[in-house]
């Protein structure tokens, strides 16, 4: 950066000073030697001599200067302030702290169920080590309930009769099962390598015999027409025979519905669903049933 020096005005001199240096100046011009003329020259510079020593003793006349120009200082360009920036705060960041670890519980055997309540006067052997109770009934009469136990089949020569949740009363004659009645729930029921499904309020009769079924069955048709639903549907249980068995679960059903019987009815619809799936009612069977099941 340059630095510049203001010039100071010559100190004023006094006035017999200046006075006395102007009548000096005079003289002097007068004393020159005189030279040949040429012209015009001379008178010019005494008469400009005389007027600078006039404005020599004007300019130091005290109380007037002239003042010295003062050099006019460049600026030094300014470097842009810098934008100031604001730090923007960072979130805190949170360390996720390790769970506690889960303590691991040693797994659980499955509640053991209770054993199928047997009664009644028949004789029977009972096994009861595996996840179903068996029963093997030699004659008589027994009651099996499972409602709130494990299942339990019951076997008498070529006859197995399972149930699961449900409470049933089997009579075993001349080593045979002759007949098996639902009082809650369902039984399945294998004769001869043949499953029969009955419901709750059906009876199975092994002694039925062929004529014994068709005769039954064309009870229950009289009855169902005459209006005795009642009476239908008790002719239409004993017809169990493969022959008519499809027939009668079919209109037991519809016996029930006109009795008012809506879940006498389902019951019957899904026996007949279960015995026979291929039956050419079976689309009727499952309309009825979502019409009438709560």
């Amino acid at each position: 950066m340059r630095v510049l020096v203001q010039q100071l005005p010559d100190a004023p001199l006094p006035r017999a000073h200046r006075e006395a240096l102007a009548a000096e100046i005079l003289a002097r011009a007068d004393q020159l030697p005189a030279r040949p003329r040429r012209g015009r020259l001379f008178p010019l510079v005494a008469i400009g001599l005389a007027v600078a020593a006039i404005a020599l003793t004007i300019a130091f006349v005290p109380g007037r200067h002239t003042p010295t120009a003062q050099p006019i200082a460049t600026p030094t360009p300014l470097a842009p302030p810098r934008p100031q920036i604001t730090p923007i705060p960072q979130p805190a960041r949170v360390t996720p702290e390790s769970p506690a670890p889960v303590p691991i519980e040693p797994a659980r055997a499955p509640a053991q169920l209770a054993k199928a309540r047997v009664g009644g006067s028949g004789e029977f052997a009972r096994d009861g080590q595996g996840e179903r109770d068996l029963v093997t009934l030699t004659r008589g009469e027994l009651t099996i309930d499972t409602v709130g136990t494990r299942p339990a089949t019951v076997v008498t020569g070529d006859t197995a009769v399972g149930v699961r949740g449900g409470r049933i009363q089997v009579v075993a004659k001349r080593g045979v099962i002759a007949q098996v009645s639902v009082f809650a729930g369902s039984a399945e029921i294998t004769v001869a390598g043949k499953r029969v499904v009955i419901e709750a309020g059906m009876t199975w009769d092994r002694n039925a015999s062929r004529e014994d079924s068709l005769a039954a069955f064309r009870t229950g048709w009289e009855a169902l027409r005459a209006g005795h639903n009642a009476d239908a549907i008790a002719a239409f249980e004993l017809a169990t025979d493969d022959v008519v068995a499809e027939d009668a679960l079919y209109w037991s059903a519809i016996a029930s519905e006109r009795d008012h019987d809506a879940a006498g009815a389902v019951r019957r619809y899904r026996a007949l669903l279960e015995r026979f799936p291929s039956s050419p009612r079976a689309p009727q069977a499952t309309a009825a049933i979502a019409r009438l099941a709560p």
